[in-house]
Parts: C-alpha cells; sequence; structure tokens
C-alpha cells in the first residue's frame, strides 16, 4: 500500500493532533540542541527532531516521491501550536523534510542554503508581484 493511500487521497498527508504534539516536542529538542538547520539531514533526523511516530509515515511519504510520485504535500503544519517565529518554522520544515529523507542543498547560487521572500508591496493586478530578498541569521550557515 503506498503512504497516500493509506494517509488519505491524493499526493498528502493530513498532520494529526498527534502528530502535531510529535513536532512541537521535536522543534523543542531541536532548539535545545542549538545545531544549525543545516544539521538536520536525512542522517540526523532521528536524533535532532525526533518524530517516533510521524517520522516513519514521512519516510513511507518521501520513498513514494523518490519512487515516481515526484512530490507530496504535507498539510497542517503551521497548526503546530508555538511555531510563529521564522526559526522554528524552518526547523519544522527542514526536520520533517530530513525525516522524508531529503537533505537540505544551497537554493542560491552563492551557496547559501534558505533565503526569504518578502512581499513589500501590494499586488497591483494579475501575476504583479514585488519583493525582496529578506535574509534570516541561518543564511549562508553552513555546517
Amino acid at each position: 500500500m503506498t503512504p497516500t493511500r493509506s494517509m488519505g487521497a491524493g499526493n498528502s498527508l493530513v498532520l494529526s493532533e498527534e502528530d502535531l504534539s510529535e513536532v512541537s516536542a521535536a522543534i523543542g529538542h531541536f532548539e535545545a540542541s542549538s545545531a544549525p538547520p543545516e544539521a538536520l539531514t536525512a542522517a540526523s533526523a532521528g536524533a535532532l527532531f525526533p518524530l517516533p511516530s510521524l517520522g516513519p509515515k514521512l519516510a513511507a511519504l518521501g520513498a513514494d516521491v523518490m519512487a515516481g510520485r515526484g512530490f507530496a504535500a504535507v498539510r497542517g503544519l503551521f497548526r503546530v501550536a508555538g511555531l510563529g517565529s521564522d526559526a522554528r518554522k524552518i526547523a519544522a520544515f527542514m526536520g520533517l523534510s530530513a525525516h522524508a529523507g531529503f537533505n537540505p542543498g544551497p537554493q542560491r547560487k552563492d551557496g547559501k542554503l534558505l533565503h526569504h521572500v518578502k512581499a513589500v508591496n501590494k499586488l497591483q493586478g494579475p501575476g504583479a508581484c514585488g519583493g525582496e530578498i529578506a535574509p534570516g541569521p541561518w543564511v549562508g550557515a553552513r555546517a
């Protein structure tokens, strides 16, 4: 049975309240470790971002993506209590990705791992967009 069939229709995993509690605890564990987000890899996920029940579901979903599905959505992450700060959101995203078997890689030519785009104006019509890169302290920090 493919993970998406066992977890719901389509290419998505909807996080349960138990999953959200695990993610919240894992964020706290990761913060206590003082490790940078780049340290969250497939190999380190179990130790740095423990998800005893959700981790295997994410691993199965990641395997399904790599076996040909190509993409999957994890829904409900922003319902995690106390997720608020960018650093906590990044830890959650990177931790879940690591459990799915994905390792971080640079997103920019200069090798920086993460960057954020922040809208600085209102949309002015169909497809119009304005923004600037708003780096955080994690940008460019490589382990």
